[in-house]
């Protein structure tokens, strides 16, 4: 069975986290088409036109603190559209990826959707771990979505 491309989208207005991110986009065993978008609006139009076009992010990496709208909004915005999580709209495996070690926060974006949580580290290899494990939990979830 071939690899599957994954959509990947970068919600992350640091720099410094979205080059760490692409340092471990190297080291990775999948292949992947990338999106990066610096605030939540942008994220958000970006998803809604990318559904539209049938090319929507299987996995993205969300950034609470980021401008225009926080992540929590933007998760908070995908899951009140009426047609999110249907064939319609897919559910977008979500990783909060933060710097934020406040519980209210964790349990907020788990509340609204979002498949894991992640705390920003200092180093490269827990980056490539979570991309490993983004892809393989979304391969997991699509393979039982599909079985059901």
């Amino acid at each position: 069975m071939d690899k599957l491309c994954l959509n990947l989208l970068l919600v992350e207005d640091d720099v410094a986290d979205q080059n760490l991110i692409l340092l471990a986009l190297k080291k990775v065993s999948f292949s992947y088409n990338l999106q990066i978008k610096t605030n939540g609006l942008d994220a958000l139009s970006y998803i809604q036109q990318s559904v539209k076009n049938e090319r929507y992010p299987q996995v993205m990496l969300l950034d609470i603190n980021l401008p225009k709208l926080t992540g929590l909004q933007l998760l908070e915005k995908l899951s009140a559209h009426s047609d999110y999580g249907t064939k319609k709209f897919p559910h977008v495996y979500t990783v909060m990826f933060t710097t934020s070690k406040f519980e209210a926060d964790k349990k907020q974006a788990f509340d609204l959707g979002a498949d894991d949580y992640f705390e920003k580290p200092s180093s490269l290899q827990p980056y490539i771990d979570l991309l490993e494990r983004s892809y393989y939990s979304y391969l997991a979830k699509h393979q039982v979505e599909q079985n059901s």
